[in-house]
């Protein structure tokens, strides 16, 4: 069994009055530049959400190219082509203000952003 002495208990008393003092002006600053990184942040997390949704957008059209390749022996002409020769059920619209791009070529799918 633990025993705590009076003396024992009055320093963690003490110890945990102190710990929950009052902020000083150096965690003041601290807090202020806190918040001054807040919108890189938030700039980082909106970049990371329009990466993730042209994945997103991507994987299943890229997926359909390589399928069509590997059957049809070339790249489809155009991304309509995927949707006529039954690939995939419609095209997928692009993420917000942004534009898809295939290049027939190299039977690569891209998006570029439309700002």
């Amino acid at each position: 069994m633990i025993r705590f002495s009076l003396r024992d208990l009055a320093l963690l008393l003490m110890t945990f009055a102190l710990g929950c003092s009052p902020s000083t002006e150096d965690e003041q600053s601290s807090t202020e530049a806190e918040s001054d990184a807040t919108p890189g942040y938030l700039g980082a997390i909106a970049g990371a959400k329009k990466s993730m949704e042209g994945d997103i957008t991507l994987a299943p059209l890229q997926q359909a190219i390589t399928a069509f390749k590997v059957a049809e022996g070339r790249n489809p002409a155009s991304l309509k082509e995927l949707v006529v020769e039954e690939y995939i059920a419609a095209l997928p619209d692009a993420p917000y203000k942004t534009t898809l791009r295939y290049d027939a070529e190299t039977g690569v799918v891209s998006i570029d952003s439309a700002e």
